[in-house]
């Protein structure tokens, strides 16, 4: 399972300042176990992290034949959310399957959620009901491979529910994963629970009122080239989507960005670095800088240069933030989103004094 990295900025989660909570859902036959390494990185960032087991999956004691219904799957989250305080938000993160889990909850917590993120997930909606997402994206559409199905109810009846095979998962979820990841989930791997369509659409009822009232992030596994998550993007459309190319402009010394663009290029965006002036292999000694926007000149004369309908994304490092906030000030209309990386980040009351 490959988890592209969110670089997106969005208005519920623009600075990382203090702890949050994460409460991680995993997709179809995984436990918690597969987020072990998300769940390292953001502890080591500070954060709380709770990653569960739905019903029937990783280390829970039920087995899937005990599941009567698609909510008894989700039952683990709900009875999670229901004891959180009534003060605490968490962020509550979904990948693929469990983005239904994430919406069902969403819809019955929506004053514990502070943000809903979907990777790569399922994302029914008020105006998008999972009758509809079954029709626009039927199960006959992926061939099973070697995956098996479970006739609890008689082989003349549909299947119960499904695990699916190594070859399928290393060519559908683990292709862009290490070995040893791949090895991990085929020992890890429990049955999924399958129900109709109908009884699944029958138990999930997403309001406007409810479920609309939750930030919501859509993070794309854009490597995978799946037509099912732009499905949802578009019919369901999230409050901020990490979906397309972006360009990407980072300044200070360019040379130190050398890892940073070559993950941002990898990932299909646009880089450009900036040399400041007398910085890098910028041709200007600093003796002839004579006022601080000297110095930001560089960045001033890039965005200057952008044709009208080109937005970047402006990343700067420490006194690089303010460049940024000077860019921010002058070119509004050229930059889709401005990132801080430990940067200074001065603001309209602060940024007459520059």
């Amino acid at each position: 399972m490959h988890l592209k990295d969110n670089l997106s900025c969005t208005k519920q989660l623009q600075s990382d300042a203090g702890q949050r909570h994460f409460v991680l859902v995993h997709g179809a036959c995984h436990g918690a176990w597969c987020w072990y390494k998300v769940s390292a990185l953001l502890k080591s960032a500070g954060h709380s992290v709770t990653a569960l087991d739905m019903a029937a999956s990783g280390v829970h004691p039920k087995q899937v034949h005990e599941l009567r219904s698609f909510l008894d799957y989700f039952e683990p989250l709900m009875e999670f959310m229901e004891s959180l305080p009534p003060e605490e938000r968490v962020v509550l993160v979904g990948h693929s399957m469990g983005g239904i889990g994430v919406s069902v909850a969403i819809e019955k917590f929506p004053e514990k959620i502070s943000a809903g993120v979907f990777v790569a997930a399922a994302m029914p909606g008020p105006d998008f009901d999972y009758k509809t997402i079954a029709q626009k994206y039927p199960k006959e559409s992926i061939s099973p491979m070697d995956s098996k199905y479970i006739y609890d109810n008689g082989p003349n009846n549909p299947p119960t529910a499904t695990v699916i095979g190594p070859n399928f998962m290393a060519s559908k979820f683990y292709h862009f994963s290490s070995p040893e990841n791949l090895v991990l989930a085929t020992l890890l791997v429990r049955p999924y629970p399958l129900f109709s369509d109908l009884a699944i659409h029958n138990e999930i009822l997403l309001t406007k009122e409810r479920y609309g009232s939750v930030h919501r992030v859509y993070i794309v596994c854009d490597q995978e080239n799946d037509v099912f998550q732009r499905l949802m993007i578009e019919n369901n459309p999230p409050d901020e989507s990490d979906a397309g190319h972006r360009h990407f402009v980072l300044f200070h010394g360019a040379w130190c960005w050398y890892k940073v663009s070559a993950l941002l290029k990898s990932s299909g965006h646009s880089v450009t670095v900036q040399d400041m002036a007398a910085s890098g292999m910028h041709k200007k000694q600093v003796h002839e800088l004579r006022s601080f926007l000297d110095y930001f000149e560089p960045l001033m004369e890039f965005l200057g240069s952008l044709p009208p309908e080109g937005r970047v994304v402006l990343v700067g490092q420490s006194m690089g933030g303010i460049g940024i906030s000077v860019a921010m000030e002058k070119f509004p209309q050229k930059v889709s989103a401005g990132v801080f990386a430990a940067a200074a980040m001065p603001g309209p009351d602060l940024i007459s004094k520059l």
